[in-house]
């Protein structure tokens, strides 16, 4: 399943065939939805964002309202990481894409999830049943500081190999 229809299919969201430009905002489950004060948090924290330089393999880092950018979705990592740095209510989950055997990571408030990587908010249990991502641990927020002071684990997204 491509990311698009990934994006789709965790928040139940039919593609618009017209007003496409609806397709690439931020999607967001009808369930969480009803979540007022935690996504008014979120638009604030990402309004306030600052600039991320790109990666070096050049991709734009950004965390997106309005536009998608599918070669994000390799970013998972650093933009969790990101995120959680600056907003202490979400824990970083680290998990493991079944398609691609690669590493994935998203953040978790309760039974939200929000994953900046594909520009969603969904329920927990619609992410896990989509058989496409597995919980592997989960780093609370309060452990991130250390987590990447052990691990250093951004740096590989801006220091050549």
């Amino acid at each position: 399943m491509n990311v698009d229809k990934l994006r789709y299919s965790l928040t139940q969201y039919i593609e618009k065939f017209m007003f496409t430009y609806e397709n690439f905002k931020l999607l967001i489950h009808p369930s969480v939805n009803k979540q007022d004060e935690l996504l008014n948090k979120i638009m604030d924290d990402i309004d306030l964002m600052p600039e991320i330089k790109p990666t070096q393999d050049k991709v734009d880092i950004k965390f997106y309202k309005y536009d998608y950018n599918k070669d994000i979705f390799s970013k998972s990592e650093l933009l969790t990481f990101i995120f959680a740095s600056i907003d202490s209510d979400w824990n970083i989950i680290k998990g493991i894409d079944l398609l691609t055997l690669h590493s994935h990571f998203w953040l978790r408030n309760g039974n939200i999830v929000f994953d900046p990587s594909l520009s969603i908010f969904t329920d927990n249990d619609i992410y896990f049943n989509s058989i496409r991502f597995k919980l592997l641990n989960e780093i609370k927020n309060d452990d991130v500081k250390e987590y990447l002071r052990k691990n250093n684990n951004l740096c590989k997204f801006y220091k050549k190999k």
